[in-house]
């Protein structure tokens, strides 16, 4: 009889969990190669500090369009507008991307990784850990024991439902429902003597297929 151990580690929900971690990276590595095609700096210490807010980045695109005009000289006040105008809009075409890098970073319930190439991803091995112990089902040895008796009941449905096919019974379930609940509190040796040949007992193939079809439609 199969023994149940001490644990279990529920691996369908921990590859659930893999799944949309997986899905979260991607989608916040095409924000960071959104934000580099915006010339924007993308290492991991610069984006907790500028994209934390919309009044952090805010800032930090003032100083940054300050630093470049003073790096100007004498600057036409159209040619100031346009500066001003063009910063704006990368700021307003970036909000998006921006949000969900930091979304990913200052939520993340993992250590984070920055590859050379900019992209971001949770430590597998840290992800790993805390999932398996996330999904991992512990038994007591009450558990234990409550599936030995399962198992032993299980068996022994097993045996009637074979023994009655095999020689052609009346299979129990057809008149009691619910056979487990009957057999602990209905059955009876009076119970047996008085249906065996009415609810019970051998009957030929025929009739007892009529009777599952019965079964089956209620």
């Amino acid at each position: 009889m199969e023994q149940l151990g001490d644990f279990i580690i529920q691996e369908h929900l921990k590859e659930g969990v893999l799944d949309n971690i997986e899905k979260q990276e991607d989608g916040v590595n095409r924000a960071i190669k959104a934000l580099q095609a915006e010339g924007l700096p993308t290492d991991i210490d610069t984006l907790r500090k500028i994209i934390i807010s919309d009044d952090a980045f805010d800032k930090w695109v003032s100083k940054a369009e300050a630093s470049y005009i003073g790096k100007l000289g004498f600057v036409p006040k159209e040619e100031l507008k346009r500066i001003k105008a063009t910063f704006r809009a990368m700021a307003d075409r970036t909000a998006g991307d921006r949000n969900t890098i930091a979304v990913f970073i200052n939520g993340s319930k993992y250590p984070i990784i920055q590859d050379g190439d900019g992209t971001l991803h949770y430590d597998r091995t840290e992800v790993d850990k805390a999932l398996t112990e996330q999904f991992t089902k512990r038994f007591t040895d009450e558990d234990k024991e409550y599936f030995q008796v399962l198992q032993e009941a299980k068996a022994g449905l097993v045996k009637l439902f074979d023994w009655e096919q095999e020689h052609q019974y009346v299979p129990l379930t057809y008149s009691t429902g619910n056979v487990g609940k009957f057999l602990r509190d209905g059955f009876t040796k009076d119970w047996f003597c008085h249906y065996l040949g009415i609810k019970i007992g051998k009957m030929n193939p025929k009739a007892i297929k009529i009777l599952q079809e019965q079964n089956d439609e209620d």
